[in-house]
Protein backbone atom coordinates (compact mmCIF):
# COMPACT_ATOMS: atom_id res chain seq x y z
CA UNK A 1 0.00 0.00 0.00
CA UNK A 2 1.42 3.38 -1.01
CA UNK A 3 0.44 6.55 0.78
CA UNK A 4 0.46 9.97 -0.84
CA UNK A 5 1.77 12.94 1.15
CA UNK A 6 -1.60 13.82 2.68
CA UNK A 7 -2.25 10.18 3.58
CA UNK A 8 1.16 9.87 5.22
CA UNK A 9 0.58 13.10 7.16
CA UNK A 10 -2.85 11.90 8.34
CA UNK A 11 -1.40 8.55 9.40
CA UNK A 12 1.45 10.23 11.29
CA UNK A 13 -1.03 12.54 13.05
CA UNK A 14 -3.24 9.62 14.05
CA UNK A 15 -0.26 7.68 15.41
CA UNK A 16 0.96 10.71 17.37
CA UNK A 17 -2.52 11.18 18.90
CA UNK A 18 -2.59 7.50 19.83
CA UNK A 19 0.84 7.66 21.49
CA UNK A 20 -0.07 10.85 23.38
CA UNK A 21 -3.39 9.30 24.49
CA UNK A 22 -1.65 6.15 25.72
CA UNK A 23 1.03 8.16 27.51
CA UNK A 24 -1.61 10.26 29.24
CA UNK A 25 -3.59 7.18 30.27
CA UNK A 26 -6.76 8.00 28.35
CA UNK A 27 -7.87 6.28 25.16
CA UNK A 28 -7.90 8.26 21.95
CA UNK A 29 -10.89 7.10 19.96
CA UNK A 30 -11.29 7.23 16.23
CA UNK A 31 -14.64 7.22 14.44
CA UNK A 32 -14.13 4.19 12.20
CA UNK A 33 -17.45 2.69 11.20
CA UNK A 34 -18.06 -1.00 11.54
CA UNK A 35 -20.60 -3.24 9.88
CA UNK A 36 -20.95 -6.84 10.95
CA UNK A 37 -20.12 -9.13 8.06
CA UNK A 38 -19.10 -12.48 6.70
CA UNK A 39 -16.19 -12.44 4.23
CA UNK A 40 -15.51 -15.24 1.78
CA UNK A 41 -11.80 -14.67 1.15
CA UNK A 42 -9.97 -16.06 -1.90
CA UNK A 43 -6.80 -16.58 0.18
CA UNK A 44 -4.54 -14.25 -1.81
CA UNK A 45 -5.87 -15.39 -5.19
CA UNK A 46 -7.79 -13.21 -7.66
CA UNK A 47 -10.65 -13.88 -10.02
CA UNK A 48 -9.33 -13.55 -13.57
CA UNK A 49 -10.82 -11.17 -16.11
CA UNK A 50 -14.36 -12.13 -17.12
CA UNK A 51 -18.05 -12.12 -16.22
CA UNK A 52 -19.24 -14.05 -13.15
CA UNK A 53 -22.48 -14.91 -11.40
CA UNK A 54 -22.30 -14.96 -7.60
CA UNK A 55 -24.99 -16.54 -5.44
CA UNK A 56 -25.10 -16.43 -1.65
CA UNK A 57 -27.70 -18.61 0.05
CA UNK A 58 -27.92 -18.31 3.81
CA UNK A 59 -30.02 -18.93 6.86
CA UNK A 60 -31.00 -15.23 6.67
CA UNK A 61 -31.92 -15.09 2.98
CA UNK A 62 -30.31 -15.03 -0.43
CA UNK A 63 -28.48 -12.60 -2.72
CA UNK A 64 -27.28 -12.66 -6.32
CA UNK A 65 -24.62 -10.59 -8.09
CA UNK A 66 -23.31 -10.19 -11.59
CA UNK A 67 -19.60 -9.31 -11.42
CA UNK A 68 -17.39 -8.13 -14.27
CA UNK A 69 -13.65 -8.30 -13.64
CA UNK A 70 -11.52 -6.10 -15.91
CA UNK A 71 -7.97 -6.74 -17.10
CA UNK A 72 -6.55 -4.27 -14.54
CA UNK A 73 -8.30 -6.21 -11.69
CA UNK A 74 -10.92 -3.52 -11.20
CA UNK A 75 -14.49 -4.76 -11.12
CA UNK A 76 -18.12 -3.74 -11.46
CA UNK A 77 -20.95 -5.50 -9.68
CA UNK A 78 -24.71 -5.41 -9.74
CA UNK A 79 -26.30 -7.15 -6.74
CA UNK A 80 -29.78 -7.75 -5.38
CA UNK A 81 -31.22 -9.76 -2.55
CA UNK A 82 -32.09 -9.94 1.11
CA UNK A 83 -28.82 -8.31 2.28
CA UNK A 84 -25.98 -6.25 0.85
CA UNK A 85 -23.17 -8.13 -0.89
CA UNK A 86 -19.90 -6.59 -2.09
CA UNK A 87 -18.00 -8.90 -4.46
CA UNK A 88 -14.53 -8.09 -5.77
CA UNK A 89 -11.62 -9.85 -7.47
CA UNK A 90 -10.27 -11.07 -4.08
CA UNK A 91 -13.34 -11.70 -1.87
CA UNK A 92 -17.09 -11.57 -1.40
CA UNK A 93 -18.31 -9.61 1.61
CA UNK A 94 -21.81 -10.34 2.93
CA UNK A 95 -23.11 -7.57 5.21
CA UNK A 96 -25.08 -9.92 7.41
CA UNK A 97 -24.28 -12.55 10.05
CA UNK A 98 -26.04 -15.75 9.02
CA UNK A 99 -25.59 -18.95 11.02
CA UNK A 100 -24.94 -20.80 7.77
CA UNK A 101 -24.08 -19.62 4.28
CA UNK A 102 -23.19 -21.05 0.90
CA UNK A 103 -21.27 -19.22 -1.82
CA UNK A 104 -21.38 -20.27 -5.46
CA UNK A 105 -19.45 -18.50 -8.21
CA UNK A 106 -20.07 -19.50 -11.82
CA UNK A 107 -18.77 -18.23 -15.14
CA UNK A 108 -20.91 -18.90 -18.20
CA UNK A 109 -22.86 -21.48 -16.23
CA UNK A 110 -19.73 -23.41 -15.26
CA UNK A 111 -18.78 -23.61 -11.56
CA UNK A 112 -15.72 -21.66 -10.44
CA UNK A 113 -16.00 -22.31 -6.71
CA UNK A 114 -18.58 -23.49 -4.19
CA UNK A 115 -18.38 -23.51 -0.42
CA UNK A 116 -20.79 -24.09 2.44
CA UNK A 117 -19.98 -22.73 5.87
CA UNK A 118 -21.19 -22.32 9.42
CA UNK A 119 -19.06 -19.26 10.18
CA UNK A 120 -17.60 -18.55 13.60
CA UNK A 121 -17.98 -14.85 14.33
CA UNK A 122 -15.58 -12.82 16.46
CA UNK A 123 -16.07 -9.51 18.20
CA UNK A 124 -14.38 -6.64 16.38
CA UNK A 125 -13.87 -3.16 17.80
CA UNK A 126 -12.43 -0.97 15.01
CA UNK A 127 -11.90 1.94 17.42
CA UNK A 128 -10.84 -0.21 20.37
CA UNK A 129 -12.90 -1.93 23.09
CA UNK A 130 -12.75 1.18 25.28
CA UNK A 131 -14.20 3.33 22.50
CA UNK A 132 -16.92 1.22 20.89
CA UNK A 133 -20.03 0.54 22.96
CA UNK A 134 -20.95 -2.50 20.86
CA UNK A 135 -18.72 -4.88 18.94
CA UNK A 136 -19.22 -5.76 15.31
CA UNK A 137 -19.42 -9.44 14.49
CA UNK A 138 -17.03 -10.59 11.75
CA UNK A 139 -16.13 -13.96 10.26
CA UNK A 140 -13.70 -15.00 7.52
CA UNK A 141 -14.12 -18.14 5.44
CA UNK A 142 -11.59 -19.22 2.83
CA UNK A 143 -13.05 -19.94 -0.59
CA UNK A 144 -10.47 -21.56 -2.85
CA UNK A 145 -10.24 -20.66 -6.52
CA UNK A 146 -9.03 -23.20 -9.08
Amino acid sequence: MKLNASGATALASALLALVVGIACGSPVCTDLACESNLTFDFDGEYLPEGDYEITVESSNGDAFCELTVHEDRSSDADCAGDFEVDPSVRDVVVYDTPESAALEITQGGEPVTEIESEPEYSDYYPNGPDCDAVACQVAFVTAELP
